[in-house]
């Protein structure tokens, strides 16, 4: 009855198109090229499906036959408290090579779905050909296609019957096959996959995740390093339990056979000191390599995506040194869950730097999690080289920054260019020419996934570094980086997401639900991963960044200004400095509102194109320029220095008698319109206004009061005026020409200042008017050299005055001396 109701419930939740209901949840489903499945769920908090609904809603976004099931085949979690559920396919009860799926929860609720099914109908699944058959083929076939001289004894096993498709011949529909598994303990250790009917070999799949090793480079890997051992009695070895893992790094003993090394490694070992040098331990210093760059490793995963040791449950890192006779390779053993490392030969010095290193261990990161299939030709094999290499590079960024992190195997290649491959330029490498854009002319057909993995490689240093150019099918592209510390994590949840049939198109649409996961939808992160894709041939661009203008006022004034910005994105605003004024944004638009006097600089960021950043022009409010006197004038015939200062009536600043163009200034950001208070009468000096400034003539001894009417950006007019009284230009001090009739001293002084009249006549031609030594000095004034007053002297009715300058702070001042005549001189002096 049960098995009915199921039945039924799936015929009613059928669906079409792409919008579907399961279990009270609504998923959006993408089919990305026709056999991969995207779906994610409809943010509605009334909506949710439970885990344990997970085939139910496999079957129903597939629309699967009644032959079909959705097996568990196993749970892993990870640091943001995901939940990750692969699925295998079955058909008849035969496992579907090629398909699966996996479910992303999050508090017991699925949120996301992806995977790869196809509909198909297949009769026949009992097989005619015997299994010692197929196993005798598949054994011809692995000794007709081993690249390695050490296989010496091939050992066979039988996995099963499955169902599988060579994709390698497009048209090819599923067949029934066994799945015979070659030589388990050896380098070259494959799956091949037999024809149950006319033994043909459909397809293989490789179970040594190895990384191919031409090329020459550097002596040195990584210098004097600080490692771990443990000690036994008086001796050291490379072992060491960090955070309960135990890393092993053991001595192969030129061993071929994968068995035999692990059950016959022996341990290196430091007799006295625990100072490996390489003078003591000659070719087994490579050891020490390999010891630290495991620890390396393993502190990377653990600080950087909190991952603890490959399985993310503890598992021991093992690693075998030394293993074969001259074997120029290493590589990840998918039996063994270890790493073999060979010592190299005619294209590589041993393969034990830390970006090798780092390559090998992530293919069991990728085991452990996404789990991408290495089956000849394979994108997801494309794609499992290609993570390896992201984790290369990332570790070495991580423990040894200095290194050419963008560039593998460039320690240990024998031959130019010096580097196994690059990541930075793909087709750049030894005997791997791999393409940096998917489908170009260099795309190929290689059963290696290493040919492939360019594209992958190419997507991570621009999404880390950026870049821009135009790419091997002619799309112009520019990418801004957010770092490797960002893309890192995006290209980790990426592998944590994707099935083990995967392509590019489906890691393309995972590492933007990784993105949108990790920094939000809309983000830079995810407008740089889309870019880095469509750099690599991989999807649609995003969208242009918009050219922004910014519309609203010139000049921000005492009332609220709105300012807005040309685009329907998100805006974020922002002024500086502040205090100034404040802000009321919505949406794309904003109001200003002066709450102070002085300048601002107002900011548009347009948070989800990125590099859309557009700043306002400072905005002057509520503060007209002030005019200040002018610096220098002509008296005389010769060019003066300033005896002038700023001062607003009813403070006087000072023009020597006979000055021509005296000039006021006013600072640009201003206008100005100058007049003549006083005197009225025609007999003063001419005066004309310049520009914004004011030119004048000093005829006579008559005080002049000039009317500034200054008006700012925002049409506000503020009038001042300035008293400008004559002096006489002469004697010492800051009047040079020997008119001045007053002596004060000492000059400097600190203590007191004498005023009192020369002794000495003036000279001539010097006629100084209302000038009379029967006159009393009545008044005296200390000001600062701007023209602040700092101290007045009154009721003064002497010819002879001293005055204290106890309490005056140092520095240079200004002395105005006026008598009862009205006579003025001004005297520069220093207290000390």
């Amino acid at each position: 009855m049960k098995n009915i109701t199921l039945k039924a419930i799936l015929t009613i939740m059928a669906f079409l198109g792409y919008g579907i209901a399961i279990a009270q949840i609504s998923f959006t489903k993408k089919q990305i090229d026709g056999t991969m499945f995207f779906a994610t769920g409809i943010n509605n908090s009334s909506q949710k499906a439970v885990t344990t609904d997970g085939a139910i809603i496999l079957r129903a976004l597939t629309n699967c036959k009644s032959e079909f099931d959705f097996r568990i085949n196993r749970s892993y979690s990870d640091q943001d408290n995901f939940k990750h559920t692969k699925y295998k396919v079955f058909y008849k009860d035969l496992e579907v090579i090629g398909m699966d799926f996996v479910t992303h929860s999050k508090n017991n609720f699925i949120e996301v779905v992806n995977g790869s099914f196809e509909n198909f109908n297949y009769a026949n699944t009992k097989p005619t050909l015997d299994e010692r058959s197929a196993i005798t083929l598949a054994m011809s076939f692995f000794k007709a296609n081993s690249k390695s001289n050490l296989v010496k004894n091939t050992k066979t096993s039988n996995a099963g019957l499955y169902l599988i498709r060579n994709i390698l011949v497009p048209e090819s529909k599923y067949e029934l096959a066994y799945k015979i598994l070659i030589d388990e303990n050896g380098f070259e250790s494959k799956y091949v996959y037999v024809n149950g009917f006319d033994g043909t070999i459909i397809n293989f799949e490789n179970l040594v995740c190895s990384t191919n090793s031409p090329g020459t480079a550097q002596t040195r890997y990584s210098g004097t390093q600080n490692f771990v051992t443990d000690q036994v009695g008086s001796q050291y070895r490379l072992r060491e339990v960090r955070n309960g893992v135990n890393i092993k790094t053991l001595n192969a003993n030129f061993g071929g056979d994968q068995e035999v090394i692990v059950n016959s490694a022996t341990d290196f070992w430091d007799s006295n000191d625990n100072n490996w040098t390489s003078a003591e331990h000659g070719s087994n210093n490579v050891a020490t390599d390999v010891h630290w760059a495991m620890e390396k490793n393993y502190d990377y995963w653990l600080n950087v995506h909190n991952r603890n040791s490959i399985n993310n449950a503890g598992m021991d890192i093992s690693a075998y040194v030394h293993v074969g006779i001259n074997y120029d390779n290493a590589y990840w053993s998918r039996t063994k869950f270890a790493m073999f490392y060979g010592d190299g030969d005619l294209i590589a010095r041993p393969l034990t730097s830390l970006d090798i290193c780092a390559h090998e261990l992530g293919h069991g990161i990728c085991q452990f999690t996404s789990d991408l299939s290495i089956v000849s030709g394979s994108e997801s094999f494309a794609l499992n080289e290609g993570f390896s290499d992201i984790w290369g590079a990332s570790v070495e960024y991580y423990a040894a920054p200095n290194k050419q992190r963008w560039l593998i195997g460039e320690e240990i290649t024998k031959r130019p260019p010096y580097h196994l491959r690059s990541m930075s330029n793909p087709p750049d490498g030894y005997g791997v020419q791999s393409p940096d854009t998917y489908q170009d002319v260099r795309w190929n057909s290689q059963s290696d996934g290493h040919y492939r993995s360019g594209v992958l490689n190419k997507w991570y240093y621009l999404l880390s570094d950026g870049g821009s150019g135009t790419n091997g099918i002619g799309n112009v592209y520019s990418v801004t980086g957010i770092t490797i510390a960002k893309a890192e994590k995006i290209a980790y949840k990426t592998e944590l997401l994707l099935n083990s049939n995967a392509n590019y198109a489906m890691a393309r649409t995972m590492s933007i639900q990784a993105a949108q996961e990790i920094y939000g939808v809309g983000s830079c992160e995810e407008v740089a991963v889309i870019r880095a894709w469509y750099a690599v041939g991989v999807g649609t661009n995003y969208p242009v960044v918009p050219t922004l203008t910014i519309n609203g006022g010139i000049a921000l004034c005492n009332s609220s200004s709105q300012y807005s910005v040309n685009t329907t994105s998100n805006v974020t605003w922002s002024l500086s400095p502040a205090g100034i004024a404040t802000l009321s944004p919505s949406g794309n638009s904003v109001i200003v509102t002066p709450i102070g006097s002085g300048a601002i600089t107002l900011t548009a960021d347009v948070s989800n194109v990125c590099s859309a950043q557009q700043p306002i022009p400072k905005q002057i409010f509520s503060n007209p320029a002030q005019p200040y006197i002018s610096t220098s004038y002509t008296h005389n015939g010769t060019q003066q220095g300033t005896i002038n200062f700023l001062g607003e009536h009813p403070y006087a600043n000072s023009a020597c008698i006979g000055a021509v163009n005296a000039t006021v200034y006013v600072p640009l950001g201003s206008s100005v319109s100058w007049s003549k208070v006083s005197p009225t009468s025609s007999s003063s000096g001419p005066w004309t206004q310049v520009g914004n400034n004011l030119n004048f003539t000093m005829w006579s001894y008559v005080d002049y009061i000039f009317e500034a009417t200054v008006t700012n950006g925002c049409d506000q007019p503020i009038v001042k005026q300035y008293l400008i009284r004559p002096t006489t230009c002469g004697g010492t001090g800051i009047d040079p020409g020997g008119c001045l009739r007053y002596v004060v001293s000492p000059n400097p002084s600190n203590g007191f200042i004498k005023i009192q009249v020369d002794s000495k006549p003036a000279p001539q031609p010097c006629k100084i008017a209302n000038f009379s030594t029967d006159a009393n000095i009545v008044k005296l004034e200390l000001l600062d050299i701007i023209g602040n007053k700092v101290k007045d002297f009154l009721s003064l009715k002497s010819k002879t005055v001293t005055i204290s300058t106890i309490g005056v702070k140092k520095g240079n001042y200004y002395l105005r001396i006026m008598n009862s005549d009205g006579y003025v001189e001004t005297h520069q002096i220093l207290i000390q």
